[in-house]
């Protein structure tokens, strides 16, 4: 079960210092203290994207929401080229392992 500490965990301090935490026995609320940038806004939601939540929007009441069970997920937006470029990475060195262990 997550708890609010759980989910704190995951943000970089100067962005957990934007935020307030609720704990509730189904989830855990995460709202920023003041208007998010929009670029912090981003932050934030693609962090709780990643633990299975979902922003809510309610006017001056709208918040992240998160489940308390869950299981973490990569967020969607994930570089398709940074893993190729180490799938390839990882292709080379396994290459050179063998012919290595040929010589």
């Amino acid at each position: 079960m997550s708890s609010v500490e759980d989910i704190r965990i995951k943000f970089p301090k100067d962005l957990e210092a934007l935020l307030e935490f609720e704990e509730y026995p189904e989830l855990v609320t995460v709202r920023g203290k003041q208007f998010l940038e929009p670029n912090n806004f981003r932050k934030v939601s693609d962090i709780i994207k990643s633990l299975n939540g979902e922003y809510v929007s309610e006017g001056k009441k709208s918040h992240f929401k998160v489940p308390r069970q869950q299981k973490a997920k990569p967020p969607a937006d994930v570089d398709k080229g940074l893993i190729s470029e180490i799938r390839f990475y990882a292709e080379q060195i396994l290459d050179r392992t063998k012919q290595l262990e040929k010589e």
